[in-house]
């Protein structure tokens, strides 16, 4: 059982993403901040969720976030499409590299408090007793790291790039 609870909370932790407000112009001294250039150097080769305002949502490649128009491959057809900057809604990008080191952390840690709980809570005079706990704890703490390298790997961490009209979304002003 324990297992299982640590393997639903990996994957729900994986499931958090990092969000990052795209503007046409400079952004401010902000690292959750980017403007156009910034977004085209980051998703530059890789494969990505184009998500449009109305909802329609394309895998692609190939991005080219431009001032009017934005361009990208979708991989799925293999068209090229061309919509207004102003259409999109936010660009996802999974990096499985990024789900692997967070779930490595996710791991290791829950594992140490789940088997240093499971040691406080044993009867005294189970097999597990204090010559041995310290080994026990070392062991669930290399099984959980193991663990949450792998789940973090396949799940992946989510980067989301959501645009910001300056119309309606202003940047938000230092105090």
């Amino acid at each position: 059982m324990r297992y299982v609870i640590f393997c639903v909370s990996a994957l729900i932790l994986q499931s958090c993403s990092t969000t990052i407000l795209v503007f046409e112009n400079e952004p401010p001294d902000n690292d959750n901040v980017f403007n156009y250039d910034q977004v085209n150097s980051r998703l530059e080769k890789t494969m990505c969720t184009v998500i449009l305002l109305d909802g329609v949502a394309y895998n692609a490649c190939n991005i080219h976030v431009g001032r009017d128009t934005t361009t990208f491959l979708e991989v799925d057809t293999s068209v090229e499409h061309s919509v207004g900057t102003r259409e999109l809604s936010t660009i996802q990008h999974k990096d499985h590299f990024r789900g692997a080191l967070s779930g490595t952390w996710i791991g290791l840690f829950s594992s140490i408090a789940a088997s240093a709980g499971a040691l406080i809570l044993m009867p005294p005079g189970s097999p597990l007793g204090r010559t041995s706990g310290g080994a026990f704890v070392v062991y669930m703490a290399g099984l959980g790291t193991v663990t949450g390298f792998c789940f973090g790997a396949i799940a992946g961490g989510t980067q989301e790039y959501r645009f910001c009209n300056p119309a309606k979304d202003p940047p938000a002003v230092k105090k």
